[in-house]
């Protein structure tokens, strides 16, 4: 005969494991990128295309911030200043490659929001 301490832990972890079945998975998942073009991502197993998925424009090749003004620091031969114009800043290719670590959003996991690319420090 069990004890009643050891009765409770076993419904306790048996609880546990039934609440894990039905939790809503995790919003955030970590992905990588399979393929640049066309986009395709890889999320717990699952390879996910273009059609399911919605990027972070800044990522995408031809992104320009629109910034404009002048910029000043300090070069080797002394104070520099730069102008710039919209335009200036565009991104000439996009920023995933193949490889490339991801974090990405989904409360539905049907529709994937490619939030940034993640890199070691």
């Amino acid at each position: 005969m069990n004890t009643f301490e050891e009765n409770a832990g076993r419904i306790a972890r048996s609880m546990g494991a039934a609440a894990r079945q039905v939790a809503d998975p995790a919003p955030v998942l970590i992905g990588t990128v399979v393929s640049a073009a066309p986009l395709r991502i890889r999320l717990d197993g699952l390879d996910v295309g273009e059609e399911s998925l919605r990027i972070n424009a800044a990522l995408l090749a031809g992104y320009d911030p629109g910034l404009s003004g002048t910029l000043t620091g300090t070069g080797s031969m002394g104070p520099v200043t730069t102008e710039v114009k919209p335009g200036d800043l565009s991104r000439e290719k996009d920023a995933l490659q193949a490889g490339d670590s991801v974090a990405v959003l989904s409360t539905d996991r049907q529709t994937y929001y490619i939030l940034c690319k993640v890199v070691a420090p």
